[in-house]
């Protein structure tokens, strides 16, 4: 399985994605996520939730495609956006969340 992140606003537009941006989008939930800021004395992970604990819905999109080896191979992608004033302190990029409304 490989994973990639791709930015929200080309993944419309990306030759890469636009098959699964039409036909393979899910949701995924998740208590939490992780984030590794770079430190001069290195990498520090930090773990990102909301404060109420309720998941959040991140913005997926999924494929299988036959590589050149012939075999089938599945990938997902996490969709990002610039991060907001609470994450740009870890890192400049996070995932794309769904807010329930109800």
């Amino acid at each position: 399985m490989q994973a990639v992140q791709c930015q929200g606003g080309d993944v419309g537009d990306a030759p890469m994605f636009r098959a699964a941006f039409v036909h393979n989008r899910c949701p995924i939930l998740a208590d939490a996520y992780f984030e590794l800021r770079i430190q001069p004395y290195g990498q520090h992970p930090y773990t990102l939730a909301r404060r109420d604990g309720v998941p959040m819905m991140f913005v997926e999109l999924w494929d299988i495609w036959k590589g050149t080896d012939g075999g089938k191979h599945r990938s997902f992608t996490l969709i990002t956006t610039e991060s907001n004033n609470i994450v740009r302190p870890c890192y400049d990029r996070m995932p794309v969340t769904v807010e329930n409304e109800n």
